[in-house]
């Protein structure tokens, strides 16, 4: 029996490893098959975003946490949300969407995040540009000595100064904001240099 099991060890093409890579990634398929749109969402809902995403390869668990995630970012400051009523946290949802090269990530996000809030950018803008007018309009004497800086509640490329400024903006309008970044390689990158050569402010941003 040893020397029957040493002649397939030696011919084997496929390693331990990978056997055992292969045998935890179906575990984990398995678990995911739990989730459904329905025991996520509520039913409408539910029924929507299986919709939207029926031609993406993503599934109930994927296409959730990003929907839920995009909510985080557009609700006012100071929304709160509890699990069971005995205490309360921020609203805050971090998802990283991990996958091969080519595998539509950036489909899944336009789909359940970009796209949904494009009336939100919209209604923002004209509260913007609201703002503007009735400060132009004003007389110079009893108006700000700068006008009201616009708050994009989407924003996808931002350095850690940039944001730091921005930050201080949404605080006095209220509103929170939605970050994205196209590459989580480029995100940590981006810390790593701040660390090294920039304020240090980053890494505090990331964590807040």
């Amino acid at each position: 029996m040893t020397d029957l099991q040493s002649v397939v060890d030696h011919h084997s093409t496929i390693p331990d490893e990978a056997i055992r890579d292969a045998a935890k990634s179906i575990r984990v398929a398995q678990g995911r098959q739990r989730f459904s749109f329905d025991n996520l969402l509520p039913s409408d809902l539910a029924r929507a975003v299986e919709m939207v995403t029926e031609v993406l390869p993503a599934d109930a668990l994927t296409s959730v946490f990003t929907l839920l995630c995009g909510y985080s970012g557009l609700l006012k400051l100071g929304t709160k949300v509890s699990p069971d009523g005995r205490y309360w946290v921020p609203a805050n949802l971090y998802v990283g969407l991990v996958g091969p090269s080519g595998l539509t990530k950036s489909p899944i996000q336009k789909a359940l995040i970009s796209d949904p809030s494009r009336q939100l950018q919209q209604e923002e803008k004209a509260r913007y540009d609201l703002l503007l007018k009735v400060w132009e309009d004003s007389e110079p004497q009893d108006r700000e000595k700068h006008p009201a800086r616009r708050c994009p509640l989407h924003q996808k490329e931002f350095s850690p100064e940039a944001l730091g400024m921005w930050l201080q903006f949404y605080e006095q309008a209220g509103l929170g904001v939605l970050l994205t970044r196209a590459e989580l390689s480029g995100m940590l990158r981006s810390l790593e240099a701040d660390t090294r050569r920039g304020r240090g402010t980053a890494e505090a941003q990331f964590l807040e």
